[in-house]
């Protein structure tokens, strides 16, 4: 379900529920955002569900069915109209490929009047074999994996392994930028806790072995990291890019998850090209920015989470 809070806590309202009806919501929600003034999206496979202020259904919004693939999902809904979202689209992975496979992924601009396609790009990176006569698909450590939001109407997007982004108008033009990405080699460290993760998640499921091989037998190996692991863009035509993990055991665990770690993240504008800084509490997941805060789930260091406001001065 979907539960508001007022400012100081207190729950104001509880929506919905698990299921498929209107109103409904599956345990795969990707998100939710305000949307047309003072509406509240609630974002899952194949559908936009829309809530008045106070927690009740006001419709639900779900492009026509696509065949080849799953669901479309959405990546954002509105702020000035519900009706504004991009999707995104994946196409099946084959199953009678072997070696490297990319996911092709679309990206759909809707409105109450159009439906388009924005761009296509490779999206999840996997390398089919057959592991002791089995198929399997491959993991590979530290590949990089595209990054991409949406606002009123503009898409954004980056590769994740080079320091251009790319953003399409809703007027139908793309432009590129360019920001100080910095891309750090993969250290003889970082292999070797790649090696102990992957003993440790073996001897917890040996099904494990199938997609996390020994590091020399991995196809493909990147030799550096990834640029970016989160893009996210402000009301005020700001790029927020967060740096892909530098302390990671390749296999998706960061290892600085406390509360006494920082990131550095960079912020890019769309207007001029400037480029700014900011540091982070690497426990808190951005979810929200405003003209004068960020918004964010927080991690201590037993695994509880909490949400946690964070006034913004801007300079």
């Amino acid at each position: 379900d979907v539960r508001i809070f007022s400012r100081t806590g207190e729950l104001q309202a509880r929506a919905g529920q698990r299921g498929e009806g209107p109103g409904d919501f599956s345990p795969l929600m990707s998100g939710l955002a305000r949307c047309g003034g003072d509406s509240l999206a609630v974002m899952q496979p194949g559908r936009i569900t829309v809530l008045a202020p106070g927690g009740e259904l006001s419709r639900v919004i779900a492009p026509p069915p696509y065949e080849g693939g799953p669901p479309p999902e959405p990546v954002s809904a509105g702020p000035d109209s519900c009706e504004e979202s991009v999707w995104r689209l994946r196409r099946a992975m084959p199953l009678d490929t072997s070696g490297y496979v990319e996911q092709a992924y679309s990206l759909i601009r809707r409105d109450a009047y159009t439906h388009a396609v924005v761009t296509q790009f490779a999206g999840t990176v996997r390398y089919r074999t057959e592991v002791n006569g089995q198929p399997a698909m491959i993991f590979i450590p530290w590949h990089p994996e595209p990054a991409y939001t949406a606002h009123n109407g503009s898409v954004f997007w980056t590769s994740g392994a080079d320091d251009i982004i790319t953003y399409w108008r809703a007027a139908g033009d793309s432009v590129s930028l360019k920001w100080s990405a910095r891309r750090e080699a993969i250290s003889d460290a970082e292999r070797e806790l790649y090696t102990a993760a992957r003993s440790e998640r073996i001897a917890e499921e040996p099904n494990y072995a199938r997609s996390l091989l020994p590091w020399e037998q991995l196809p493909h190996k990147p030799t550096e990291h990834p640029t970016v692991a989160q893009m996210f863009v402000d009301g005020d035509h700001h790029v927020w890019l967060r740096p892909f993990p530098a302390r990671s055991n390749g296999i998706g665990d960061r290892l600085d998850d406390d509360a006494g770690a920082f990131e550095v993240w960079s912020i890019l504008s769309i207007r001029d090209g400037a480029q700014a800084q900011i540091t982070l509490p690497v426990a808190l997941s951005l979810t929200d920015i405003g003209e004068q805060h960020i918004a964010g789930v927080w991690t201590d260091d037993e695994g509880l989470e909490s949400v946690r406001v964070y006034r913004l001065n801007r300079r």
